[in-house]
C-alpha cells in the first residue's frame, strides 16, 4: 500500500455531535486556562525568556522542561488556529514569539534554553557534568521547533521560525558523527519536530528561499535520524540499573565518563541501539515518542531497517505491553513500561504516554495503510486520550489507572503540568487522522462528522462531507460534493468491534466489493450527491485478556463501539462487586442530558444485581467515589495461547 497523506488542517472542518462541543471546550476553556495557570505558576514560564533577554541569573520559574512546555502549547494552539480563527490565540502566539525571539538573539548560535542560561549556564546540552537527562535542553529545542511549524502553516508568519531555524541550524552543526558532537536527546521528541521541519521545506519554496543555511532542510533529516541511529552509544556508564540513582548522578556531575558521554539508560531510550531493540522500554512518554519519530523518518527515507524496527516494536507494544484503554506505562517507578503481560488494574498511564502513542500509531499508518494502526488510534483517543481532561475542561489527569478507591481525582493544575500541552497537541491534529489520501484513492480513517477536499486531480480537489453518528449509534454517510474527475478507490475503514457484521449502501444498492488491510474499497468515478451509506452493527462486548495477563485473570470489561466502559459509586450504590458472564443480558439506554450526552449500560449480573456502566473517558466528573474497569467473571472462556492481548465476545446480538 502506498504511503499515506493527510489533507492540511485548513483544508479540514468537524462539525460533529460527539467532537464539536469537545473541541468548543477545548478552545474556550481549556487554553485560556492553561495559559493563564503557566503564566502565573512559580513565577511565570513565559517569563522566563524575559529573564534571559534582562540578563537575569539564579531564577527559573517551574523545572528544567517548562520552556518546552510553552512550545508544546504554542503548538496545540497554533493546530487549533488553524482549524479556526481566534484572535486571542493569535494575539498570544504573537507575543510570546517576540518574547522568546528576544531571549534567544542573544546568543550568537541563537541558542535559548532559560533554565540552562539561568541556572546552569556552563552545562549547555548536559555538557562538562551537566544532566542532560533533566535538563531537557535538546528536548526543548524540538519543541521549539514543532511550535514554529505548526505557527508557519497556521498563519504564514515566520516570528517563531526565524528563531527555531537559526537554533536547528546550530544543532546540525554541533551535533553528529565526528569531528561533531555525540549529543543525542535525553527526552524524545525533537527527532519527529526535525522531520516536521524537513518537511515543510520540502513543500514551501519560500521557506527554502528564507533559510539558505538549511540547505533545503536536508540538514534537518539527517539531524533526526543520526539521534535516532547514535542512542546507545556512548561510555556504557552510570550503570542505572543496579547503582543506586544518586551514584549515576554524581558519576555524571563528576564528569567520569571522560572524553565520551554518560549513557542515560533505558529510561530515556539510551540503552542499546534503537534499530536493535526488541521490546519497548523505559519512560513510555519518551519511548512513544521515540518511535514516532522513528516512523516518521522512515515515512521520508524508507530504510528497511527502520520500518522493521518500528513494525517489531509497535507489536510489542500493542499485544504484549498495553492496557485495554489504549494506555501506556505500567509501573509508577521512572513512569515506565513493564514487562510482558506486565498490565495491573492500578497502572500509572500516563496522559501524555497516550497521547504519545496515537501519534505513533498515526505515523505508523501513514507509512504503512494497514488499518490495525487506526484501529489502536481510535481506541486510546477514545479512552486512554479522552479521559484526560474533565467535562470542565479545566481539571487533568497525570495518571489514568483503571480502578479507583475514591481517593483519585483530576487536579486543577500539577507540579509537572506536561499532560495539558500534550492535550492541546492531541485535538489540534486530530482533524489530519480523519482522512488520508495517495494519488488515486481516499481513506475514511476515524468516523467524525467533517468536511473536507483531496488534491486529486491537479488543481481540482474532491470534496466529500461525512456525517457520523458515532460513538453512540453506527450509522455513517459519505456524500460527493462534487464530481471527483477522474477513479477514485474510496477505502473505508471496518471497525474490528462492529465484528465484520455491517451494511454498506452506495446511492441506495447494496455494495458487494473486496475488503483489504481492513478497508472496504470501491473505485469509480464519484459524482456529485453520490452517497455511500454504512450502518455498523454495534455489539456489546465482553472483553477478556490473554491468560498471560495475571492481573486480568478471570475477568471481563465491557465495551460497545470504541467505548470502554467502567462501574462508578455514584450509579451502583450497592457495590461495584458484581460478576458478570456470557449470558448476561445488558441494554443501552441513551443520556442525552448526562455527563454531556453518553449511551449507558445498564445489566444485571449473575447474582440478580442491577448494574450500570458508563464510558470510561467520563469517570469522576460527578460525585466522588470509587471505579472500576475490570469485572469479575464467570463461565467466560479463558483466551490461550494466542498472540492477541484481548479479545472480544459480543452478548445480546439483539441490542
Amino acid at each position: 500500500m502506498p504511503k499515506q497523506k493527510t489533507p492540511e488542517l485548513c483544508q479540514i472542518t468537524i462539525i460533529d455531535d460527539f467532537f464539536s462541543p469537545i473541541l468548543e471546550t477545548i478552545r474556550s476553556v481549556t487554553v485560556r486556562d492553561i495559559i493563564t495557570k503557566f503564566e502565573h505558576d512559580r513565577g511565570g514560564a513565559i517569563t522566563n525568556f524575559d529573564r534571559v533577554r534582562d540578563g537575569v541569573l539564579g531564577e527559573h520559574a517551574g523545572p528544567e522542561w517548562y520552556d518546552g512546555l510553552t512550545y508544546e502549547t504554542m503548538a496545540g494552539m497554533a493546530d487549533l488556529l488553524a482549524q479556526s480563527y481566534d484572535p486571542m490565540i493569535d494575539l498570544i502566539l504573537d507575543n510570546y514569539a517576540a518574547r522568546i525571539a528576544a531571549a534567544a538573539i542573544l546568543d550568537d548560535d541563537g541558542y535559548v534554553n532559560t533554565y540552562t542560561q539561568t541556572m546552569e549556564p556552563t552545562h549547555r546540552f548536559g555538557e562538562n557534568g551537566g544532566f542532560l537527562r533533566g535538563q531537557h535542553d535538546v528536548y526543548n529545542a524540538g519543541c521549539l521547533v514543532e511550535a514554529a511549524v505548526c505557527h508557519y502553516r497556521a498563519t504564514g508568519k515566520t516570528s517563531l521560525m526565524d528563531t527555531a531555524v537559526r537554533f536547528a541550524v546550530y544543532l546540525y552543526h554541533l551535533m553528529g558523527k565526528p569531528p561533531k558532537k555525540n549529543i543525542v536527546p535525553a527526552h524524545s521528541q525533537p527527532e519527529e519536530a526535525m522531520i516536521f521541519l524537513y518537511r515543510l521545506f520540502q513543500e514551501d519554496a519560500s521557506i527554502r528561499d528564507r533559510y539558505p543555511k538549511a540547505e533545503n532542510g536536508t540538514i534537518f533529516k539527517e539531524l533526526a535520524e543520526f539521534w535516532l541511529e547514535n542512542r546507545g552509544v556512548h561510555a556504557g556508564m552510570p550503570d542505572w540499573d543496579n547503582w543506586t540513582h544518586q551514584e549515576c548522578v554524581d558519576y555524571i556531575r563528576t564528569c567520569q565518563y571522560g572524553e565520551d558521554r554518560p549513557t542515560w539508560g533505558a529510561y530515556a531510550q539510551d540503552h542499546i541501539p534503537v534499530l536493535e531493540q526488541k521490546k519497548i522500554v523505559g519512560h513510555a512518554v519518551r519511548a512513544v515518542l521515540l518511535f514516532a519519530g522513528l516512523a516518521a523518518a522512515a515515512y521520508e527515507n524508507g530504510r528497511t531497517d527502520y520500518i522493521k524496527t518500528v513494525r517489531r516494536i509497535w507489536e510489542n507494544m500493542a499485544n504484549k505491553r498495553m492496557h485495554i484503554t489504549g494506555g501506556v506505562g505500567a509501573l509508577y517507578q521512572d513512569e515506565k513500561f513493564g514487562s510482558d503481560y506486565f498490565l495491573p488494574h492500578d497502572a500509572y498511564l500516563e496522559t501524555c504516554a497516550a497521547v504519545g502513542s496515537v501519534f505513533f500509531s498515526h505515523n505508523m499508518y501513514l507509512l504503512t495503510g494497514e488499518a490495525k494502526y487506526m484501529e489502536l488510534a481510535e481506541t486510546t483517543l477514545f479512552n486512554g486520550v479522552l479521559a484526560g481532561i474533565a467535562m470542565d475542561g479545566k481539571h487533568y489527569s497525570y495518571i489514568n489507572p483503571l480502578i479507583s478507591d475514591g481517593s483519585l481525582h483530576r487536579w486543577e493544575w500539577h507540579v509537572c503540568p506536561c499532560c495539558p500541552p500534550m492535550d492541546l497537541k492531541l485535538y489540534g491534529r486530530l482533524p489530519r487522522m480523519i482522512y488520508s489520501y495517495t494519488e488515486d484513492s481516499v481513506s475514511v480513517n476515524l468516523y467524525i462528522s467533517s468536511e473536507t477536499e483531496f488534491p486529486l486531480d491537479g488543481d481540482k480537489g474532491w470534496k466529500i462531507r461525512q456525517f457520523s453518528e458515532l460513538p453512540w449509534a453506527g450509522n455513517v454517510s459519505i456524500i460527493s460534493k462534487n464530481d471527483s474527475g477522474m477513479p477514485v478507490t474510496l477505502r473505508i475503514r471496518i471497525p474490528t468491534w462492529c465484528y465484520n457484521e455491517y451494511t454498506l449502501l452506495v446511492n441506495g444498492e447494496k455494495w458487494a466489493g473486496v475488503t483489504e488491510n481492513g478497508y472496504a474499497c470501491m473505485t469509480r468515478a464519484f459524482l456529485k450527491n453520490d452517497v455511500i451509506m454504512l450502518t455498523f452493527y454495534m455489539p456489546i462486548l465482553l472483553g477478556q485478556a490473554n491468560e498471560k495477563v495475571k492481573q486480568c485473570s478471570g475477568q471481563v470489561v465491557l465495551k460497545r463501539g470504541p467505548m470502554l466502559y467502567c462501574l462508578e459509586a455514584t450509579d451502583n450504590p450497592q457495590g461495584l462487586e458484581i460478576i458478570i458472564s456470557q449470558d448476561i443480558r445488558v441494554s443501552t439506554r441513551l443520556e442525552p442530558e448526562l455527563l454531556g450526552g453518553i449511551v449507558c449500560l445498564d445489566g444485571m449480573d449473575t447474582q440478580g444485581h442491577a448494574f450500570t456502566a458508563i464510558p470510561f473517558y467520563r469517570w469522576d466528573n460527578r460525585n466522588p467515589g470509587a471505579m472500576r474497569v475490570w469485572l469479575d467473571a464467570k463461565s467466560v472462556p479463558v483466551l490461550k495461547d494466542s498472540e492477541t492481548l484481548y479479545r472480544f465476545i459480543p452478548i445480546n446480538k439483539s441490542t
